[in-house]
């Protein structure tokens, strides 16, 4: 796949590019470059959590293609003879879903639309799932590494870069510890080196979060400075571990030994005993 941004590239096609570095990747390498290099050459299977996002994701910001992926059949277990029949009748390609899953996700779907600034975002103007390519010089060897990125939405008119999460805590605090927890920012970051480096810059990143859970509120964040900052910082050295694993064609885990391991600090005020 040649550099650029690319739109109506298959999730297949985007996956398969060879050697590509994403935002999962980077991630792997806050455990071990075991775990970077797991997540450069084998496809997650995905979770139940990550198919919900998925199908909010098609009815938030590409209803039109609702249909050519997914088909709904009973709410039936789906070991059951009335599910398989079904199922069997029904095996042409789409994902399947019971009736109350994607009641579920067209909930969610739902209360986003009820809500101005949050449906102005996601029907503004720019491409939805564009696949990004491009390279960036490491500071290890001064060769090129190849970079990968497919962001939910570019609001070409406010330059804004959004992303759409669906959570099970959508509190202040909720949202911060997820946001470090799976690098949201990280991948905002990531993304906005690439919109840049292919001549398209983004001046900002907002999440748009959905509970997955009755009654399925929603806001959206802006990433400020801070985060930006925070990101920029760990995406340098990441991106600097991964060159060197590169330099060397070694990809080592967790260093063959006993390490120490203390409680941490918070555990002295949460004994759940009388002081």
């Amino acid at each position: 796949m040649t550099d650029g941004i690319h739109l109506g590239l298959a999730p297949a096609e985007y996956l398969a590019e060879p050697g590509a570095i994403s935002k999962s990747v980077l991630m792997g390498h806050r455990l071990s470059a075991a775990h970077a290099y797991h997540a450069m050459t084998v496809q997650t299977e995905q979770t139940p959590a990550m198919r919900l996002g998925s199908l909010v994701h098609t009815l938030v910001l590409e209803p039109h293609r609702v249909n050519e992926r997914y088909v709904v059949g009973p709410d039936a277990a789906r070991n059951t003879k009335e599910w398989k029949a079904w199922a069997d009748a029904h095996s042409d390609g789409r994902e399947q879903l019971k009736g109350s899953e994607y009641a579920e996700a067209a909930a969610m779907a739902g209360f986003m639309r009820t809500m101005p600034t949050i449906a102005r975002l996601i029907q503004g103007p720019g491409p939805v799932e564009a696949s990004m390519f491009w390279q960036q010089t490491d500071k290890i060897t001064g060769g090129q590494l190849r970079f990968r990125g497919r962001p939910d939405k570019i609001h070409t008119d406010l330059s804004i870069l959004i992303d759409l999460k669906t959570t099970a805590d959508i509190s202040d605090r909720g949202i911060e510890r997820t946001t470090h927890s799976f690098g949201y920012h990280l991948q905002a970051a990531l993304y906005m080196r690439g919109l840049a480096a292919l001549g398209t810059p983004c001046d900002h990143a907002v999440i748009v979060w959905v509970e997955n859970k009755a009654p399925h509120t929603a806001r959206a964040t802006l990433l400020g400075q801070s985060w930006m900052d925070a990101a920029e910082a760990e995406l340098n050295a990441l991106i600097i571990r991964h060159a060197e694993c590169v330099s060397r064609g070694e990809w080592p885990g967790f260093v063959d030994a006993i390490t120490d391991s203390e409680a941490p600090a918070w555990l002295a005020t949460n004994t759940g005993g009388e002081q």
